[in-house]
């Protein structure tokens, strides 16, 4: 992906791993590369006087409407950038803070150990799920098999906790081009709950935040497995919404960590209703079975969490939708909100699999169903193997470095790494009840990858941001070229300063030059020429020339 400045700073391992590629030993020579591409410039780095100029990116990333280019204050961004991108950051003083930091020796013995991941096959029961996902496609679709993996692991964990004493719940977006065999995976996710008599489990698109307590106090433990999510998210962010769809982001976040779900008074008293009607019909018949029995100690705990509140509310969520209808879930916003931290974000290739003239089998097999239903209902916790003490400590004190953690834009995401990553080990774990380094080290892998994602998204929509305000200015400089004639640089950028709001506002928030720096970018594309020493949109100099 192409962004403003020309080039594009990975996090950590590079380039986005959300591309659909299987290809093991180009990830591990990639990897590689970069390792030795940072290790080739410390020296490059530490040459560069502080008193030279920003770099590229500094001059061209500007805010635009308040927001900043990520690479820009990104320490840890702009690590493991290729030997080119390094060359041309060397004035960049925040790389140059990354390559000399104390902790890298312990970031570059990370990246070592994970050089031979292959992100597309978790370890353990979550591998050999892939594989068998992989049996149901009609087209593959490699990349987005762990999410609906770790979907179905986290539904059979709901009576357990993780290596860290917290519910083993789990939110995904899982998103891939329209028709390129998503259906495979949803209808695998099903196939698994339903032979496992988890059908209950599974609940549709919510409408509402009442829709989802409903949901919850009928079910008690939820997997929400939805076509088309974008909808959800939609309503849920949007200031447009009424208070009951915008309410349902809210009470996500909430029943994924909460040990204790108290409703509101009003909603306490309208789900009670319907429920103590229902126990004194049942209570009155002057005959009761043992399946009225059974239903009034239903009703009886059901009438319990809604008056006393639920211990340990169980919703797990996966989200199918396209990128272009999507993207719009990862912005500044619900980053920084806290929103965005709390999901995994899965992106298919950009290029739909070829459709596979036989499909191999239409449902799960049964060394699979017999695997998951072993461990479906445990009730113990998740332990991390003491040989992943040190592992640990090295992902842990990485990730609260005070660049990561304090980040302008991705700080609270980074601030939830350690937590993420102990969320995924201990869900690839649910069979051996012990988080292996091997599952560690996968699952920073892919929260590394999620981040990347998380600054594709962002980059793509920054880079669109500043082509928006790149040609709005170019047609006022045409606007002025044909009222004025050749004008000197400051009436220019005086005009584009009444004329555009967006400048303005970048002027204000981050640089007061900003609207030269926008003539400057002009002139180097050959839109503005300079005539006797004055300033002259190119399609008015050609006229001129002609004439």
């Amino acid at each position: 992906m192409k962004n403003v400045s020309g080039k594009f700073f990975g996090f950590l391992l590079g380039k986005n791993n959300f591309s659909g590629a299987n290809n093991s030993e180009q990830k591990d020579s990639q990897l590689t590369d970069k390792v030795s591409s940072v290790e080739q410039s410390t020296a490059l780095q530490n040459e560069k006087s502080s008193s030279c100029q920003h770099s590229e990116i500094d001059q061209t990333t500007n805010a635009i409407s308040g927001k900043q280019f990520l690479c820009r204050q990104t320490n840890t961004a702009n690590v493991a950038c290729s030997q080119d991108d390094l060359e041309s950051a060397t004035d960049n003083k925040v790389l140059k803070t990354a390559i000399n930091n104390e902790l890298y020796s312990s970031f570059r013995g990370l990246m070592d150990k994970m050089k031979d991941i292959d992100v597309d096959m978790p370890p353990g029961l979550a591998g050999d799920m892939c594989k068998d996902i992989a049996r149901g496609e009609r087209r593959r679709l490699p990349t987005l098999r762990p999410a609906a993996v770790l979907a179905i692991l986290s539904a059979l964990s709901r009576n357990r906790l993780n290596s860290d004493g917290e519910k083993m719940t789990f939110f995904a977006m899982a998103t891939a081009l329209s028709a390129s065999g998503k259906e495979a995976h949803q209808r695998y996710i099903k196939d698994i709950l339903t032979t496992l008599n988890l059908q209950g489990m599974l609940c549709g698109k919510p409408r509402s935040d009442k829709n989802i307590m409903l949901d919850l106090y009928e079910h008690k433990d939820i997997l929400y497995s939805i076509d088309e999510g974008h909808e959800l998210f939609d309503k849920a962010l949007s200031s447009t919404s009424n208070s009951c769809e915008s309410g349902m982001g809210d009470l996500l976040l909430e029943l994924k960590t909460s040990s204790l779900y108290t409703l509101s008074g009003n909603h306490a008293r309208e789900l009670s209703a319907p429920i103590i009607k229902s126990l004194k019909l049942l209570k009155d018949k002057s005959t009761v079975s043992d399946k009225d029995t059974q239903n009034i100690q239903d009703l009886e705990i059901r009438l319990s969490h809604i008056q006393n509140g639920m211990p340990h509310p169980f919703v797990s969520l996966i989200s199918y939708s396209t990128p272009i209808k999507a993207d719009f879930i990862v912005n500044l916003e619900t980053i920084l909100s806290g929103f965005v931290g709390r999901f995994y974000y899965w992106r298919g290739p950009d290029v739909r699999g070829k459709l596979l003239k036989k499909l191999e089998s239409s449902s799960p097999c049964e060394d699979i169903i017999e695997r998951c239903d072993r461990i479906n209902g445990l009730d113990y916790q998740i332990e991390m193997s003491p040989d992943c003490d040190e592992l640990m400590d090295q992902i842990v004190d990485y990730f609260e470095q005070d660049e990561m953690l304090n980040h302008e834009q991705l700080g609270a995401i980074y601030a939830r790494g350690s937590e993420q990553i102990k969320q995924v080990a201990s869900l690839l774990a649910v069979e051996t009840g012990e988080i292996s380094s091997e599952m560690l080290l996968y699952s920073t892998r892919i929260f590394i990858d999620n981040v990347n994602c998380y600054m594709e998204v962002l980059n793509k929509k920054l880079e669109h941001d500043e082509n928006q305000v790149f040609d709005s200015v170019e047609k006022i400089v045409l606007n002025v070229s044909e009222k004025y004639g050749p004008v000197k640089k400051g009436f220019m950028a005086n005009q584009i300063d009444k004329r555009n709001a967006t400048v303005r506002k970048a002027r204000k928030e981050k640089d007061s030059k900003y609207h030269y720096q926008l003539i400057d970018r002009l002139i180097e594309s050959g839109l503005i020429v300079e005539v006797d020493g004055k300033l002259l949109h190119s399609k008015l100099s050609d006229v001129r020339d002609a004439a």
